[in-house]
């Protein structure tokens, strides 16, 4: 998807690149996949309208009167993952980057937060390449503890200044997945990627497809033998 005519669209005043991370499936024994997604959003329009469309379905979703604290992939029918997704990809003004890691084949002894660290440091290699500009990196709160969160920017900041010719400013924060729709909306992308690989459920991943950039396979070469 073509987005080279981000500057023009952007708004007069400031505004960072926003890329909104979160997971699904874990590092542990469980399970033969774990997926990190991002969302990014290149202008202030596209964030709003991810969040307009999450923000709508709190009230929608909710059984009483009082919208849900915030949409929960996991947690939703079906139905309500496709109108989601369809909303969702309706319009390009966003990008989505994907990985899925067969865990069969990435085997380390390393500790899980320094996995999820260079695993999704090799994604957002890829959005930082993309994007040459100032950038705002959100992670779930859920996925990056406050104790781990430094340790994370620093060798994101680190990697992207010296291997990967980033000359930009780089943020890196974590959020509570209620308090930020496009959170949400990372979540809704995590979590259908995931049971595409893992239970072969095509239909809602092929509705958002078309807004990837990048569906990475990992250990690439590895994966799927």
């Amino acid at each position: 998807m073509n987005l080279d005519n981000r500057q023009t669209n952007r708004d007069t005043i400031s505004f960072m690149i926003e890329v909104f991370i979160d997971e699904s499936g874990n590092m542990g024994r469980s399970g033969k996949y774990f997926v990190i997604a991002a969302v990014v959003c290149p202008n202030s329009s596209s964030k709003n309208r991810l969040k307009r469309i999450f923000k709508k379905s709190c009230l929608k979703y909710s059984s009483t009167k009082e919208p849900l604290k915030e949409i929960k992939a996991s947690e939703q029918p079906f139905e309500h993952l496709q109108e989601l997704s369809n909303k969702v990809a309706q319009k390009p003004d966003h990008e989505l980057y994907i990985i899925v890691v067969e865990k069969k084949h990435y085997k380390t002894k390393l500790d899980n937060n320094l996995d999820y660290m260079y695993l999704s440091g090799f994604l957002i290699k890829r959005v930082l390449k993309k994007y040459n500009d100032d950038i705002r990196i959100t992670f779930d709160a859920r996925d990056v503890k406050a104790t781990s969160l430094t340790s994370i920017a620093d060798y994101l900041k680190i990697k992207a200044e010296m291997d990967w010719g980033f000359k930009h400013n780089l943020e890196v924060s974590r959020k509570e997945s209620h308090t930020m729709y496009c959170l949400q909306a990372a979540d809704l992308i995590a979590h259908i990627s995931y049971r595409k690989y893992k239970d072969d459920r095509r239909h809602l991943f092929d509705i958002v497809s078309p807004r990837a950039e990048e569906v990475i396979k990992f250990p690439i070469g590895k994966f799927g033998k």
